[in-house]
């Protein structure tokens, strides 16, 4: 396994065991993908965020948010740093659009992040 899988191994569990409770399939996974996006670890191993920048169908500049995770015990401090941090990647690399999904690991992330001017958009359905 690579520096990057396994390092990704690594946080995959820790946000297994704080509130995804991945399956050992997801978790594979997921470290499978890692070759595919970036990713960040915050000062202090406080969290991590991974990403990934694609054209959409109208050829937009996307960033695509793979993992957004910050450890409890400094969550009320590092969420803010980090949705800067995406930020910056985003202008370092032209980018025009920063989608995050929902299961990022904060309660009520639409409110926070709508303090941040990100709305809510697309539609899902389960089958």
């Amino acid at each position: 396994m690579n520096q990057s899988a396994e390092t990704i191994k690594t946080w995959v569990n820790i946000i297994s065991d704080d509130y995804m409770h991945y399956t050992q399939e997801q978790k594979d996974y997921v470290c499978n993908l890692a070759s595919m996006f970036d990713f960040e670890i915050l000062p202090g191993n406080r969290g991590v965020i991974g990403w990934t920048i694609m054209l959409d169908f109208d050829c937009k500049k996307k960033l695509v948010v793979v993992l957004l995770y910050c450890k409890p015990e400094f969550r009320g401090m590092s969420f803010i740093p980090m949705i800067k941090r995406l930020e910056e990647i985003a202008k370092e690399n032209n980018v025009v659009e920063i989608d995050i999904g929902n299961s990022i690991g904060v309660r009520d992330y639409a409110n926070i992040l709508g303090r941040f001017g990100y709305k809510q958009g697309g539609f899902s359905k389960e089958l």
